[in-house]
């Protein structure tokens, strides 16, 4: 194929024109105030989050904190990416994050809270069903005194953001977790106890012991067999205080 002067020169026009286009709409949105970030629509939930907790890790792509108003960076210039991963990582009280750009100022962050299933030694500190520690504002002090306690002096030291990584403690956490999905059994777990070599501990606010052997329990779908098999005789039997959970055997020894 020949290629001919005026085709060089038609190519040479064509790309020229898109150059200049793409120049003209870039400078045209540089100038433009309504593509200034004027608003930050932040939803809060369980966690209570402040607005500031949240604007303080908003960055723009050069890494900069962004800046809102008048004088705001543009929309374009966030980054949504980086910003969710700083929030993430600094705010371990929020199991995941979305945020969004709402043409032309606008960005909308809805935060997904982590939601705790016990309390950690009687502390402040909580833990949520995937093993995470986080703190709850002084605000939610009824749901922190509601929550069962997990009693295990491996955790102890552990700080908001860290995860727990014992099998004790993490199969601790899947016991109250499963337990609180159940409907109403007649009694409430307050505390599971880790210190005894053989059994998972429970304990009742009916002044009843749950006893799980450790062994025995070898995923979720054992803990859930354990709170069903417990369930009944924990609820209905008045005068025994100590109940064995037996997986393997789907039976429980009262005394």
């Amino acid at each position: 194929m020949r290629i001919t002067n005026k085709d060089v020169a038609t190519a040479a026009t064509i790309f020229s024109a898109t150059v200049l286009l793409t120049l003209t709409n870039y400078f045209a949105y540089r100038a433009n105030p309504d593509y200034r970030i004027r608003h930050v629509d932040v939803r809060t939930g369980l966690t209570e989050l402040t607005r500031e907790q949240i604007m303080d890790l908003l960055t723009t792509k050069k890494g900069d904190k962004i800046k809102v108003g008048d004088e705001g960076d543009k929309i374009m210039d966030f980054d949504c990416g980086k910003s969710r991963s700083q929030i993430l990582r600094d705010l371990p009280q929020l199991r995941d994050i979305s945020i969004e750009k709402i043409f032309p100022n606008t960005i909308r962050i809805s935060p997904v809270d982590r939601i705790p299933v016990a309390r950690i030694n009687n502390s402040r500190f909580v833990v949520d069903p995937d093993g995470v520690v986080m703190t709850l504002p002084r605000t939610r002090n009824d749901l922190l005194h509601s929550l069962p306690v997990i009693n295990d002096a491996d955790i102890a030291d552990k700080l908001p953001g860290d995860e727990l990584k014992t099998e004790k403690s993490i199969t601790a956490v899947s016991a109250l977790d499963c337990f609180s999905k159940f409907g109403n059994p007649g009694f409430k777990i307050v505390m599971a106890d880790t210190a005894n070599g053989i059994y998972l501990t429970l304990y009742t606010d009916t002044g009843k012991e749950i006893c799980i052997p450790w062994e025995d329990m070898k995923g979720t779908g054992d803990i859930v067999m354990a709170l069903k098999l417990a369930a009944r005789p924990v609820a209905n039997n008045r005068t025994k205080r100590r109940f064995t959970v037996l997986i393997n055997e789907k039976r429980v020894i009262a005394g």
